[in-house]
């Protein structure tokens, strides 16, 4: 398996961004709204991985197959995670 792609990864994610997320985040936490605070952190995640971040990532993974099967799958898992945070009764 051809992890160096992984060493070589620069994420980059905009500073108003993560403001954003840490006030929203702390809000629903504050208000304990526990649920909508992870459904939050999914969202953003999601978002700067595969959003804003795709061209660069789809650009590294473009030679390894088993790279970027564990990339779709890591997104389909974080929806999975999402729809079971929403489901599970308190």
């Amino acid at each position: 398996m051809d992890t160096e792609i992984l060493k070589t990864i620069q994420i980059t994610i905009p500073l108003w961004q993560i403001s954003l997320f840490l006030l929203l985040a702390a809000i629903l936490m504050l208000m304990g709204h526990k649920k909508i605070a992870l459904a939050t952190c999914y969202a953003f995640s999601l978002y700067w991985i595969f959003g804003l971040n795709r061209p660069e990532l789809l650009k590294q993974f473009s030679n390894s197959t088993l790279l970027m099967g564990i990339y779709l799958a890591a997104g389909i898992i974080v929806v999975f995670l999402l729809l079971i945070t929403f489901l599970i009764k308190e």
